[in-house]
């Protein structure tokens, strides 16, 4: 069957809205909010993969608001950091702000054949961010150029921050070398900040199986953040549903991205139910960590930073 694609603009939930569709699958895109991904959708198995917004329309954030105040639901770009902080910039420090500057960003846009083009030009730093978005088959395609158009050299990281939605049996896909982790959040399941662990399976602190390739169930109340230790080569990461009978698969360049982080909350924060494997050029999160563990992205003058990510939904029979 030819495929067939649809891109038109909307509204979704009270925000503007870009919507794309093909036999199998439809995304919708919000440009005003940063070119957030706010559903990824199969159709066959009437499935949505991204964890919604729990309001009934999205509240337009400013640069510098607290993240968790808004939707965080939805696929969001992390940059030029994830945490709130300060950074190096010639002879000034700059703050950056939580969860970095895009996802409260508004971008112009094009529909220019079968892509949505978005691009922003930043108020905080001296460079543009540009995201080309299409869909084929059952996979979302997404492109990215960001350029330092000033001159100097601008610290940063990209973390790749996809909520998706939880379930008690769901089985989370890492890099086939993932053998450990480190644990960047205090933890009552897994202690304390920096402690490490073994993948597949660790001890809580009662000495009790912790499986960090699966999830608790929303009734835990906890949450979670941690990272693969070493440098990824193997960029696909993901989730099955086994009930749904669906597979999400995450490929991107692992020389890009070369540092995977996961995190999880099952009811602990917000009484939000989902979770995100997180592909960055940063480890980790903050500009403080970042600086201490001298892996970031230093961002030369007149350069640009390209890299793909794909996503993909995928029926399976057991």
């Amino acid at each position: 069957m030819k495929e067939k694609l649809e891109i038109y603009e909307s509204n979704y939930r009270n925000a503007k809205s870009i919507h794309m569709s093909n036999n199998l699958i439809s995304c919708t895109i919000l440009p005003e909010l940063g070119g957030k991904i706010a559903s990824f959708y199969h159709k066959d198995k009437k499935f949505e993969l991204l964890f919604q917004n729990k309001k009934d329309e999205y509240m337009k954030p400013d640069m510098y608001d607290d993240f968790s105040l808004y939707d965080a639901s939805g696929f969001d770009d992390c940059f030029p950091s994830v945490d709130e902080g300060f950074a190096d910039f010639g002879s000034e420090k700059i703050k950056y702000p939580d969860h970095g500057e895009i996802w409260s960003s508004c971008f112009d846009y094009e529909i220019i054949g079968d892509r949505v083009k978005l691009k922003y030009a930043s108020r905080l730093l001296p460079y543009t961010y540009e995201k080309s978005i299409g869909i084929n088959e059952n996979t979302i395609l997404i492109d990215y150029k960001i350029k330092n158009t000033g001159s100097e050299v601008i610290d940063c990281f990209y973390t790749m921050h996809c909520l998706i939605n939880c379930e008690k049996n769901i089985i989370l896909k890492f890099p086939s070398e993932t053998k450990e982790v480190i644990n960047v959040l205090e933890s009552s399941f897994l202690g304390k900040k920096g402690s490490i662990h073994p993948f597949p399976v660790t001890q809580t602190n009662e000495g009790k199986s912790f499986f960090l390739d699966h999830v608790k169930s929303p009734d835990s109340n906890g949450y979670e953040k941690y990272y693969v230790m070493d440098k990824i080569e193997d960029g696909i990461c993901g989730a099955y549903y086994p009930s749904k009978g669906i597979e999400f698969v995450t490929k991107y360049d692992a020389t890009k991205l070369p540092y995977l982080g996961f995190w999880v909350t099952e009811g602990g924060f917000r009484g939000d139910y989902n979770c995100a494997l997180e592909p960055s050029n940063g480890f980790y999160d903050s500009m403080k960590s970042v600086y201490e563990n001298n892996k970031f992205m230093k961002l030369e003058p007149n350069t640009d930073f390209e890299f793909s990510i794909e996503l993909s939904l995928t029926s399976v029979t057991d």
